[in-house]
């Protein structure tokens, strides 16, 4: 895990920033019990968590998605009987894919995700 801080003046004062990054997911050389131990310990320790994938949106990425969802679910952080997750944010980078409709209509990046995730857009 690579980290990462600085302390940043906001109106309510001094906070503290920490980033951390670590390994994606499917490292060769390790196996699927380490990515969870790594999920699970950027799950506990950040408020935002930015999940960072290359390509098209595929089946891996979806099963990679699924797994840290239900990891931070399993794991929620517990406050006054609330459970609460970190913010999540997901960055989809070298996309080649065309952004067209059934159609071949063009679509914005927001339309594909949609699609893509068999949301109703209406």
């Amino acid at each position: 895990i690579w980290v990462w801080g600085r302390v940043e003046k906001t109106s309510r004062g001094p906070h503290a920033i920490l980033f951390l990054d670590c390994e994606g997911f499917g490292n060769t050389q390790k196996d699927c019990q380490n990515d969870s131990k790594l999920m699970a310990l950027c799950v506990l320790l950040c408020s935002v968590l930015v999940y960072n994938s290359k390509g098209v949106l595929d089946e891996r990425a979806f099963n990679n998605l699924s797994m840290m969802v239900e990891l931070a679910n399993f794991i929620g952080h517990s406050t006054d009987g609330d459970t609460t997750f970190p913010s999540f944010v997901w960055v989809l980078r070298d996309f080649v894919l065309s952004l067209e409709d059934e159609d071949g209509r063009a679509i914005s990046g927001q339309q594909y995700l949609e699609s893509a995730l068999g949301a109703d857009v209406g």
